[in-house]
C-alpha cells in the first residue's frame, strides 16, 4: 500500500487578529509552525526575505533593545524567543515564535507537540536520557534523512548587544552532535556553560518536565523534591550549603563512629591491660629469678677455676715430697731386689724355651696329620678303582641283555615286513566327514533361525506387554486430569504425551518449575479473538515444553534423547527471563494501538503461566504482533505502517509488513486464518474410551498370536536338537575309524627305518664287548700304582710319630725347669714382700698425686674458657652487674654453697608458674595501642567539636533561608487550593540526618477531611496530578529559571480540576515579570480562561491539509466556518 505524506502547519492565534505566515523552508509540503502578529493578516505575494524582515521587525530590533516586545510583555535574560527545526522528529521545517509569558502548545495526539519539548532539550546540550524516551540522539533525526537541525534563540541579559542563537546538528550517524553559537563553531561544553550562565535546568523535573517524566516527578520522593526545589528557586549556595551539610553529618556521624569504636576498643583493652598485670607481675619475678639462677650457674666456672688452682698449687707441693720419699725408699731396697729380678728374668727366659718346645710339637703333630690324610686319599682311589671295574661288569652284562633283545626285534620287524601292504586313503575319509559336518552345520542354522525368529517374537511380545499396560494406564487416567491432558498431547503428538508424563512423573528432577506445552497451558481470555491468536502459532509452537533453567533444559533434551525414551519428536524451550524483561519497551502503548483501530498485542489476550507467556513472546513473537476484531481500511493501514508495527490480525486475515527503509518503500503480506482448533472448550471425546478399549483387544490378540507361533518354533527347535545327535556320532565313528587305519599305515610305512635302526644297534653292541675288556685292565693298572703310594706315605707317618715323641720329651723338661726358677722368685719374694710393699705404695702415691695435679690442671683450663666465654657475652650484652658480680665473687663460696643456691632457687622458680609466657611483650605492646587510641581520642573528640561549629555555622545561614523559601511556596501553594475551594500546605520534614531532610505536602480535597501528606495511598490519581501542578506553579513566581516546560501534566485529570488548574496556570503565569513557561497539552476544553498575555501555539496537521500551505489561515479558516454556520442558520 502506497504511503500518503502527511501535511501539517502550526498556528499562534492571540484574541482576534492575526499576522503573516511565516515561510515554508522547503518545496516539499513539510509540517511546519507560522506565527500570526495582531497587525494584520497574511500576504500571498509577498517575498520570503520580506515576511522574514516584517516579522523580525513586528518582534521588536534584536540588537538594540535590550527585551524583545510582543505587545504583551517583555522577555526576561535566556527565555526562548524563537525555534527553528529541520529535519527533527516530525518536522521537515518548522519555526516557534512563543511569548514571553504562558505558550500553551495545543494539538491532537502525533502533531508533534513532544517534538517541541525534545528539541528545547537536545537544543540546549542536555542529554535526551532527560526526555525518558529514546537513548541515541541520532533517533530523533527524521526518517529518511542523514541529519537535523535545531535553532534556539535565547533573550539576552541587558548589558548584551544581541540574542545568543544556538545551533545544533544532529549526526544520525554515530549518533553525534554538532554545536554553534552566533553562527560560530563551538564545543558542548561552552554550550552548557551559556545555558547554565542563564540558570537553566533541563535536568530539573520543577523546571523542565517532559511528557515521559510526569510519571517520574510523581514518583519523586519528598527528599529528591528538596533537592529539585532548591535547584529551580534558590540560590546555588543553599544548594552548596545543603550538600555541606549532608557531608558533614556524613563525616560526623563516620568520626563518632569511628569513636565510639575507639573508646569501646580502649575500654576493652584498659580491661584485658588490668587483667594480666598480676600474670605479668608473676611473670616478672620469675624472670628475676632465672637472672638469678643464670648467675649462680654461671658463677660456677669462676668457682670451679679458683678451686682447680688451688688444688693445682696443692699437688705440687705433695708431688715433690712423695718423689723425695720414693728415691729414699728405692735407694733402700735396691740390692735386694736387684737379685728378686735376677731371678724373675731365669724365670722369663725359661719360659720362652717352653713356648718354643710347644710350638715345635705343634708342628710335628700338624705334618702327622698332613701325612695321615695322604695315606686316606691314596686309600680312597684304591677304593674307586674297584667301583669302576663293577660298574664296567654291570655295563657288560646289560650289553648282553640288550643284545638278545635286538636280535630278537629284527627277527620281529622282517616277519612284520613280509606281511600285506595296508591301504589307507585320508581324503576319502576327509570328504565323508566334512559331508556329515555340513548335515550339522545346516541342522544349526536353522535352529538358529528359529532362535533368533523366536527372540523377536519375544521383543514383540514385550513391547505388545508395555503398550498394553500404557493403554490400560491411558484407560486408567482418562478420567483425571493429568489424563485428560496427556490425551489431549496425545491427539496430536504421542512421543510429545510420553514427554509430558514423564515430567509430572519426576518433578523432583528440576531446578523450578516445567510447564506443559500451550495447548493445556495457555487459553485465551477472551473467546472472541481465539481465532486471531491461534493463527500465531504453529502445532510445533503448540506442542513445546518449557524450562526455567538451562540445567533442566539439558535433562529433558538429555532424557528425551536418550536410548531409553527415544522421543525425536519433542520440542523444547529455555524460559529464563521474566516476562518484563522480555518484552522490554513496547513499540507502541495501548492508547496507540487503540488510535490506529487495533484492540491490543496478541501476548495480552492470552492467560498463561509467566514463564509460557515469556517463551510465546520469544517463539512466536507475540508482544510485537497486534490484533484487532474489526478490518482495517486503507487509512489505518497507513497509519500501522508509520507506527512501526510489522505484524496484525484482524478477525480474517493475518498481515505481515515489510519495510525498506533505504527505499522508503514498504510491502504488506496478507493470508487468511483459520477457525480454532486448539484453543476451544469443546465436548468431551466420548469415543476416547472406546478407542483404548479397542486397542486394548486388538493387543490382546496380537498377543496370544505371537504366543502361538512362539510355540511352534519351540516345537521346531527341539525336533532339530533331536536330529542332530545321530549326526554328531556318526562323524565321531568315521574319525575314530580314520585315526585307528592311519595310525597302522603309519606304523607299516615306518618298519624299514626301524629294521635299519636295529641292525645299527646290533653291529653297536657286538663290538662293545672288547672295549669293556680293555676298560677293566686300565683300572686295575691305576688300582696297583695307588696301593704303592699308599705305602709309601704310611711310612713317612710313622718317622712323624716318632718325632712328636721327641718333642714332647723336650717341652717336658723345660717346663720343669720354668717351675723351678719359678718357685725360687717366689720364695724370694715372699721373704722380701714389705719392702717391695712399701716401694709400690710409695709409687702409686705418687701416681695419684701426678694424676690429681692433671686434673687440676685440666679443670682450670676448662673452667678458665667458661670463664672467658662468660664474660665475653656479658660485655656484648653490656650486662655491667653481672661482670661485676663475677669479679666480686666471696672466696668462701664454694661450689657446693653454689649448687645450693641454685636448687633453692629452682626450687622457687617450679613454684612460680606463667601460663603465658609473652604477657610482658603483650602488657607493653598494648600499653602502646592504648596510649595511641588515647591520643586518637582525643583529635577525633576535636574534630567532631570543629564538625559541629561548622553545621552550626552553616545551619545559622541555610535554614532560615530555607524555611523562608518554604514558606513563600507554602502561600502560594495554599492560595492556588484555596482558589479551587480545597487547602493544601508545604513544610519541610526536619532531622537530625541532613539527608533526610524533605518537602512534606499536605491537601485537603473534601470539608469533613483534615490536612493528609501526599502519597499514593491517600488521594487519587487526579487529586495527586492537581497538587502537582499547583506545586510546580507555587514555585512560577520564585523561579530562578527564564522558562519552564510541562508536558500534559494534565494526563488523569477529569474535566472540572483541569479546567480550575488551567485558569490558576493562567492567573500565575501571565503575571506580569513572571518567567516564561510552556503548557504542552493534547485535549482542550472549552470556555477556558484567557488571558492577554498568553500565547496559544495551534499544531495543525493531517492528510486534508491544501498544498500551499503557506496561504492557510486557522483565522480564515474559522471565520469561513462561521460563515458558514450563519447561512445554514438562516
Amino acid at each position: 500500500m502506497a504511503s500518503r505524506r502527511r501535511r501539517s502547519r502550526a498556528e499562534v492565534d492571540d484574541d482576534d487578529s492575526s499576522e503573516n505566515p511565516t515561510p515554508a523552508q522547503s518545496a516539499k509540503r513539510s509540517r511546519t509552525l507560522h506565527y500570526e502578529s495582531e497587525e494584520g493578516t497574511s500576504r500571498p505575494d509577498t517575498s520570503p526575505s520580506s515576511r522574514d524582515e516584517d516579522d523580525r521587525r513586528k518582534i521588536g530590533s534584536i540588537s538594540d533593545s535590550p527585551t524583545i516586545t510582543s505587545g504583551r510583555g517583555k522577555f526576561a535574560p535566556g527565555a526562548i524567543v524563537r525555534v527553528k527545526l529541520n529535519n527533527f522528529v516530525t518536522y521537515e521545517s518548522a519555526e516557534f515564535f512563543p511569548g514571553p509569558n504562558l505558550n500553551m502548545v495545543i494539538g491532537p495526539n502525533g502533531t508533534g507537540k513532544s517534538s517541541l519539548v525534545c528539541a528545547l532539550c537536545l537544543g540546549l546540550g542536555s542529554s535526551p536520557k532527560n526526555l525518558g524516551r529514546a537513548d541515541k540522539v541520532g533517533e530523533f533525526v527524521k526518517h529518511g534523512s542523514k541529519d537535523a537541525f535545531i535553532e534556539i534563540e535565547l533573550q539576552k541579559r541587558s548589558n548584551e548587544r544581541e540574542n545568543h542563537v544556538i545551533k545544533t546538528r544532529i549526526l544520525k550517524d554515530g549518533n553525534n552532535c554538532e554545536f554553534w553559537i552566533n553562527n560560530k563553531r563551538a564545543s558542548h561544553k561552552n554550550v552548557l556553560a551559556l545555558v547554565k550562565g542563564f540558570s537553566i535546568q533541563i535536568d530539573n523535573l520543577c523546571q523542565f518536565l517532559p511528557q515521559d517524566k510526569v510519571s517520574e516527578f510523581a514518583a519523586l520522593t519528598p527528599v529528591e523534591l528538596l533537592h529539585h526545589t532548591q535547584r529551580a528557586v534558590a540560590a546555588q549556595e543553599m544548594l552548596d550549603w545543603h550538600d555541606e551539610l549532608k557531608n558533614l553529618r556524613k563525616e560526623e556521624k563516620s568520626r563518632q563512629m569511628q569513636l565510639d569504636q575507639d573508646k569501646e576498643q580502649l575500654a576493652n583493652l584498659e580491661k584485658r591491660q588490668a587483667g594480666l598485670r598480676p600474670e605479668m607481675e608473676r611473670l616478672e619475678e620469675r624472670i628475676q629469678i632465672e637472672k638469678d639462677l643464670e648467675k649462680l650457674k654461671n658463677s660456677i666456672p669462676f668457682v670451679e677455676y679458683r678451686q682447680a688452682r688451688l688444688r693445682h698449687n696443692e699437688c705440687k707441693d705433695e708431688k715433690i715430697a712423695a718423689t723425695k720419699r720414693f728415691h729414699t725408699l728405692e735407694s733402700q731396697v735396691e740390692p735386694t731386689l736387684r737379685l728378686v729380678n735376677k731371678k724373675d728374668s731365669l724365670e722369663k727366659n725359661l719360659a720362652k724355651v717352653v713356648s718354643k718346645c710347644k710350638k715345635n710339637l705343634q708342628l710335628a703333630e700338624a705334618a702327622a696329620d698332613e701325612l695321615l690324610k695322604k695315606v686316606e686319599e691314596w686309600d680312597d682311589k684304591i677304593g674307586d678303582c674297584d667301583r669302576r671295574v663293577k660298574v664296567v661288569q654291570e655295563a657288560e652284562d646289560k650289553r648282553k641283555k640288550d643284545l638278545a633283545k635286538v636280535r630278537r626285534a629284527i627277527i620281529d620287524l622282517e616277519a612284520r615286513l613280509r606281511e600285506p601292504e595296508i591301504e589307507f586313503n585320508a581324503a576319502e575319509y576327509n570328504q565323508r566327514i566334512r559331508a556329515v559336518e555340513q548335515d550339522i552345520k545346516a541342522i544349526r542354522d536353522r535352529i538358529q533361525e528359529l532362535q533368533e525368529s523366536r527372540e523377536a517374537l519375544r521383543v514383540k511380545g514385550r513391547d505388545l506387554r508395555a503398550e498394553q499396560d500404557r493403554a490400560k494406564q491411558a484407560l486408567a487416567d482418562f478420567d483425571s486430569q493429568a489424563g485428560r491432558q496427556i490425551s489431549k498431547i496425545a491427539q496430536h503428538s504421542r512421543d510429545t504425551a510420553m514427554a509430558w508424563k514423564w515430567v509430572q512423573d519426576n518433578p523432583n528432577k528440576f531446578e523450578k518449575e516445567v510447564y506443559g506445552p500451550p495447548l493445556i497451558t495457555c487459553s485465551v481470555k477472551d473467546p472472541r479473538y481465539t481465532d486471531a491468536v491461534e493463527s500465531l502459532f504453529r502445532q510445533s509452537n503448540m506442542l513445546t515444553i518449557t524450562a526455567q533453567t538451562q540445567a533442566d533444559y539439558k535433562l529433558l533434551n538429555d532424557q528425551f534423547h536418550s536410548a531409553e525414551m527415544r522421543l525425536a519428536e519433542v520440542r523444547t524451550q529455555m524460559s529464563t527471563q521474566t516476562l518484563a524483561e522480555t518484552i522490554g519497551r513496547p513499540s507502541a502503548t495501548i492508547a496507540e494501538l487503540n488510535s490506529i483501530g487495533l484492540d491490543g498485542w496478541a501476548i495480552d489476550f492470552i492467560d498463561a503461566p509467566e514463564p509460557v507467556l515469556s517463551m510465546l513472546c520469544n517463539d512466536i513473537k507475540a508482544h510485537r504482533t497486534a490484533v484487532t476484531l474489526q478490518d482495517v481500511t486503507e487509512e489505518q493501514h497507513e497509519r500501522i505502517i508509520r507506527a512501526g508495527i510489522t505484524s496484525f490480525v484482524t478477525k480474517t486475515t493475518s498481515y505481515k509488513i515489510t519495510t525498506r527503509r533505504e527505499y522508503n518503500a514498504s510491502s504488506t503480506q496478507t493470508s487468511g486464518i483459520n477457525r480454532a482448533r486448539f484453543f476451544i472448550d469443546g465436548v468431551v471425546d466420548t469415543s476416547g474410551r472406546r478407542m483404548i478399549e479397542e486397542n486394548l483387544e486388538e493387543l490382546g490378540r496380537k498377543f496370544e498370536a505371537l504366543k502361538k507361533e512362539a510355540k511352534d518354533m519351540n516345537d521346531k527347535i527341539e525336533q532339530y536338537s533331536i536330529t542332530i545327535t545321530p549326526k554328531r556320532d556318526e562323524k565321531d565313528a568315521i574319525i575314530a575309524e580314520k585315526q585307528q587305519k592311519q595310525k597302522a599305515y603309519g606304523e607299516q610305512r615306518a618298519l624299514p627305518g626301524l629294521l635299519a635302526r636295529e641292525k645299527e644297534s646290533l653291529e653297536r653292541l657286538e663290538s662293545s664287548s672288547s672295549e669293556s675288556r680293555a676298560e677293566i685292565q686300565l683300572i686295575l693298572k691305576e688300582q696297583d700304582v695307588a696301593g704303592l703310594k699308599k705305602g709309601g706315605h704310611v711310612m713317612k707317618h710313622i718317622e712323624q710319630i716318632n718325632q712328636i715323641m721327641a718333642c714332647s720329651d723336650e717341652l717336658d723338661e723345660a717346663e720343669a725347669r720354668r717351675i723351678e726358677a719359678d718357685s725360687d722368685t717366689h720364695a724370694l719374694r715372699e721373704r722380701n714382700r714389705d719392702i717391695v710393699a712399701n716401694l709400690d705404695a710409695e709409687r702409686t702415691r705418687l701416681q695419684e698425686i701426678e694424676a690429681q695435679a692433671k686434673l687440676a690442671t685440666s679443670t682450670a683450663r676448662n673452667a678458665l674458657e667458661r670463664c672467658r666465654k662468660i664474660r665475653r657475652e656479658a660485655e656484648e650484652r653490656n650486662d655491667t652487674e653481672s661482670l661485676d658480680y663475677f669479679t666480686n665473687i666471696s672466696e668462701d663460696i664454694t661450689v657446693d654453697n653454689l649448687q645450693q643456691e641454685i636448687n633453692s632457687e629452682e626450687h622457687k622458680l617450679n613454684y612460680i608458674q606463667a601460663n603465658n609466657p609473652n604477657a610482658i611483650r603483650e602488657y607493653e605492646k598494648r600499653q602502646v595501642d592504648i596510649s595511641r587510641l588515647s591520643t586518637r581520642i582525643t583529635g577525633t573528640e576535636s574534630e567532631l567539636g570543629d564538625v559541629a561549629q561548622k553545621v552550626t555555622q552553616i545551619m545559622r545561614k541555610w535554614e532560615p533561608k530555607l524555611d523562608a523559601l518554604i514558606e513563600q511556596i507554602s502561600q502560594a501553594f495554599s492560595h492556588n487550593f484555596e482558589q479551587i475551594g480545597c487547602a493544601g500546605e508545604v513544610g519541610v520534614y526536619k532531622e537530625d540526618d541532613f539527608e533526610k531532610w524533605a518537602i512534606e505536602i499536605k491537601v485537603k480535597f473534601r470539608e469533613n477531611e483534615t490536612l493528609q501528606l501526599l502519597d499514593k495511598h491517600r488521594q487519587s490519581g487526579g487529586e495527586r496530578s492537581v497538587s502537582t501542578i499547583f506545586y510546580l506553579m507555587s514555585l512560577q513566581s520564585l523561579a530562578r529559571s527564564p522558562f519552564r516546560v510541562v508536558d500534559e501534566i494534565n494526563q488523569g485529570m477529569d474535566p472540572r480540576n483541569e479546567r480550575m488548574v488551567h485558569g490558576r496556570m493562567v492567573e500565575i503565569a501571565c503575571q506580569e515579570h513572571d518567567s516564561q513557561y510552556f503548557l504542552i497539552t493534547p485535549k482542550l476544553l472549552h470556555d477556558l480562561k484567557y488571558h492577554p498575555r498568553m500565547k496559544v501555539l495551534v499544531i495543525v496537521s493531517g492528510e486534508h491539509m491544501p498544498d500551499d500551505h503557506t496561504n492557510f489561515s486557522v483565522k480564515g479558516t474559522l471565520e469561513t466556518r462561521r460563515r458558514m454556520k450563519g447561512i445554514a442558520a438562516a
